[in-house]
């Protein structure tokens, strides 16, 4: 039996890319599972936005954690959380947020390419 890290790696296949719908609690998650879709990934907006809080890094890290695991004990295919910028200015506190979304569950982690608390919120040029 393969681990859901496994089937989330399996599902990247050049050339065949597959669609991850984003999730912001644990029905939306099912509704996307029960779609038949073979992972499923969060919004960290969508998230932070259930939970009462701005995007952007905003969010009670404890709540967002907590409520990753909730949403990974409802499914049976993988989940990936984003998880913004990595909530951290260093690379090991990116590192410590990465291995919270997975030891509530998460398969890995999204991250934005962007500091928050820089004001630099929009890609490009």
């Amino acid at each position: 039996m393969s681990t859901a890290s496994e089937e989330f790696f399996a599902l990247h296949q050049p050339g065949n890319p597959f669609i991850l719908p984003n999730a912001w609690d644990p029905v939306s998650a099912l509704i996307f599972e029960r779609a038949g879709f073979t992972a499923v990934g969060t919004s960290s907006a969508a998230m932070a936005w259930a939970l009462g809080y701005a995007d952007g890094e905003c969010v009670d890290t404890d709540a967002l954690f907590a409520a990753i695991g909730r949403v990974t004990r409802v499914l049976r295919v993988p989940l990936t959380a984003d998880i913004e910028a990595g909530f951290g200015s260093s690379a090991a506190a990116v590192v410590r947020s990465v291995e919270r979304a997975v030891a509530v569950g998460a398969v890995g982690a999204n991250l934005e390419d962007f500091d928050s608390r820089a004001g630099d919120v929009s890609p490009g040029p």
